[in-house]
């Protein structure tokens, strides 16, 4: 799983690839709230252009970010959803609490 990320001017991108399911999602957790901590954006966008898989462990990291930035006076923004995690996240309900863009096939 890899995590790369730019700040500027108070927002704070996170690129994610590869493979997010329970064995990477504590590490990545972790690194999304660290950088929310250390920049404390007042945009934060998770970028899932690279992601090749999802499983429910990805719902514990939007929730987390999306609390974590509400707390501060933020917003999330999830960008480019690739079809099989927008399921996992559709089926989670998570589009009461936020919004997505899905990735362009």
């Amino acid at each position: 799983m890899q995590v790369h990320f730019e700040e500027n001017a108070g927002v704070v991108e996170v690129r994610l690839g590869g493979e997010l399911d329970h064995h990477a999602a504590g590490d990545v957790g972790r690194r999304v709230a660290q950088l929310i901590d250390t920049y404390l954006p007042r945009r934060l966008v998770l970028d899932f252009d690279g992601m090749t898989f999802m499983d429910s462990s990805g719902i514990a990291i939007l929730l987390g970010a999306f609390r974590r930035v509400q707390d501060i006076g933020g917003e999330l923004n999830v960008v480019r959803l690739p079809r099989q995690a927008e399921r996992v996240v559709s089926a989670a309900g998570l589009g009461r609490l936020m919004s997505w863009s899905s990735k362009e096939n």
